[in-house]
């Protein structure tokens, strides 16, 4: 194995950083307690982990109280503020 130290500029990073969920940020910075919920279809266990990952996340960090509800028949889930 051959290790050296090469200068940054030298690399070439063509990888996009945006994340698949920038849009649910969005969504999530809209909320306002009392008024539309935010429903939000995935495909797969593994991506309605990522998805409550990352609303709770966000609730960490924003300091706000972001609840979910879910339908699983429908593979829906929903957030809102407040209560429904």
């Amino acid at each position: 194995m051959k290790i050296k130290s090469v200068d940054r500029n030298q690399i070439k990073f063509t990888r996009s950083s945006r994340s698949k969920y920038k849009e649910l940020y969005s969504f999530l910075d809209s909320l306002k307690p009392g008024g539309k919920a935010i429903e939000v279809e995935y495909s797969s266990q593994k991506e309605l982990n990522s998805i409550r990952n990352l609303v709770y996340n966000y609730n960490k960090t924003q300091k706000t109280k972001i609840k979910s509800s879910s339908d699983a028949r429908n593979s829906k889930i929903y957030f809102f503020i407040g209560t429904l």
